[in-house]
């Protein structure tokens, strides 16, 4: 199960959070669904259940929000750049 995940994630990069939303999607309506049935167990389970929705969606946004800065200013590729040695003494 541990390599399944670890290779979704290399194969998918970043995208691979967005597999967080049909489960949490499925818990968020469980628990919708205990209003019906049980109110008590649903206001008890209310806490819990919002706690983690925001931590996931927290986790979704700031994953697929955040990048990698460009670099700015003049670059050079390692071609383009002199070989140098140091010598340290």
């Amino acid at each position: 199960m541990r390599s399944a995940i670890i290779r979704l994630i290399s194969v998918f990069g970043r995208y691979s959070v967005l597999i967080l939303i049909p489960p949490i999607t499925l818990m968020m309506l469980g628990w919708l669904h205990l209003f019906d049935s049980s109110s008590i167990i649903a206001i008890v389970l209310a806490i819990p259940a919002t706690i983690i929705a925001l931590a996931s969606v927290v986790l979704i946004l700031g994953i697929l929000l955040s990048g990698i800065p460009r670099p700015q200013g003049l670059t050079v590729s390692r071609e383009d750049a002199p070989h140098y040695t140091t010598q340290g003494g």
